[in-house]
């Protein structure tokens, strides 16, 4: 079994009808988008969107192995208070919240050394999957 660590970094985005998530590693840029699930399409607020995208996309990461256990992941968010949520845990929206506790339940059971780093928007490359037409 492979044990070496890999560096990764995590951009996501999302709105009411659709989450985006980029994940990009040494070897490999892996690009994704989904359609909003049914329950929260046109339901979410864009912050909610944005908090399912990026657990979403760290969820998928780990599952097709592009983000190993003990691995170091940077977020790079492009949103104040997305960076708040993600640092506290919390929020005044109970959603946010609840999606921040899911995401620290990830990084803490495959041991992932997380940092945070701030982008501007233009370049959060996940954005434009977001608009993108398959």
């Amino acid at each position: 079994m492979d044990t070496t660590s890999m560096d990764s970094t995590i951009y996501s985005d999302g709105d009411a009808r659709r989450i985006s998530w980029v994940i990009q590693t040494s070897a490999r840029l892996h690009k994704q988008w989904r359609d909003q699930a049914e329950i929260y399409r046109h339901q979410v607020s864009k912050i909610q969107a944005r908090c399912i995208a990026l657990h979403v996309g760290l969820f998928w990461g780990i599952g097709v192995f592009a983000i190993k256990d003990c691995d170091s992941v940077c977020l790079a968010i492009d949103n104040d208070r997305m960076i708040s949520a993600v640092r506290k845990g919390s929020d005044d929206d109970i959603f946010v919240e609840r999606r921040m506790n899911f995401l620290n339940m990830l990084i803490k059971q495959r041991k992932l050394e997380v940092t945070i780093r701030r982008i501007r928007s233009s370049d959060n490359v996940a954005t434009p999957l977001l608009n993108d037409r398959p």
